[in-house]
């Protein structure tokens, strides 16, 4: 059975909790960002109408960053504007390309600490046709080591009762179970509910760790064998042969549901054997150091 001294429980909480904080700043300037395209695009929607360029486009992401620079203006005050009567952008850069340059920033940052701590087993994780390094280092940063849980509740303070203070609480190994409901895929029978207890909405899971692995399992999904446009070929993901066969099943099993439930419950299985084989890989990697 594994066994972690107290000294490599430590030396993991703390690598991963500098992992957890860089992870949730890559998260706060990513919903910043989208934030700003989703407010810029729904005003273009409405002043341009059929002719707004598509949201995911070259042409939009030229007209958000200029949208929030600075416009150069004449001595009275006025915007200068171009032949096409276009506002003249101030050569610097703005709001927006501050932070996606920050994101940026971040993720090679986020991407730098994790692969430090790799072992060759999550190495050959990672390296698998739809895994990758940035998805991966955001879901450590949200689950922590695989293995190794580090829980903690909150307390009523001693000398302030609205004061609540993080206590931690004795660390363990997680089964892979665990990591499934902690990622928000344990019974599929639990749903969030209005007025339900603390302790109800702990077993749902975390949602932005639930939200990652999501976004790894149809990330996967798409990758299918193809060859590129250059000629080369691109295999697909192991994980896409997972998909398939569920998504057959349901065919055959639940033909009552509809396509988008027999897609999300394929999904769903997808993500949790992708997070079968990342415990797997720590775990092997732990045991090896062992």
């Amino acid at each position: 059975m594994l066994e972690i001294d107290l000294q490599t429980q430590e030396a993991i909480q703390d690598e991963y909790s500098d992992i957890r904080s860089i992870g949730r700043t890559l998260t706060d300037l990513e919903e910043t960002r989208i934030g700003l395209e989703n407010r810029f695009y729904a005003t273009l929607l409405s002043r341009m109408g059929d002719d707004c360029p598509d949201r995911d486009s070259p042409q939009f992401f030229a007209m958000c960053r200029s949208s929030y620079r600075d416009k150069l203006r004449d001595t009275d005050g006025k915007v200068l504007l171009d032949e096409d009567l276009r506002p003249i952008d101030l050569p610097e850069e703005g709001a927006y390309e501050y932070i996606v340059k920050a994101e940026k920033s971040v993720i090679k940052k986020l991407e730098s600490m994790m692969m430090a701590l790799m072992g060759p087993n999550m190495q050959a994780f990672l390296d698998q046709v739809g895994i990758g390094t940035k998805t991966v280092s955001r879901l450590l940063g949200e689950i922590g080591h695989p293995i190794v849980a580090f829980p903690a509740h909150w307390e009523e303070g001693e000398d302030d009762e609205d004061k609540k203070v993080l206590v931690p609480d004795e660390p363990f190994l997680r089964r892979v179970s665990d990591l499934w409901s902690y990622c928000g895929h344990g019974d599929p029978e639990r749903k969030r509910k209005k007025g339900m207890t603390q302790a109800d909405a702990l077993k749902l899971g975390n949602p932005r760790a639930k939200m990652t692995i999501n976004q790894m399992a149809v990330r996967c999904m798409m990758r299918t064998e193809r060859v590129s446009s250059t000629g080369k070929h691109m295999p697909a993901s192991p994980y896409r042969a997972i998909y398939d066969n569920k998504r057959a099943h349901y065919e055959t099993a639940r033909p009552e549901w509809a396509d988008a439930r027999k897609k999300g419950a394929a999904i769903r299985i997808t993500a949790k054997e992708i997070l079968r084989d990342l415990y797997n890989a720590a775990l092997k990697d732990l045991e090896e150091a062992a």
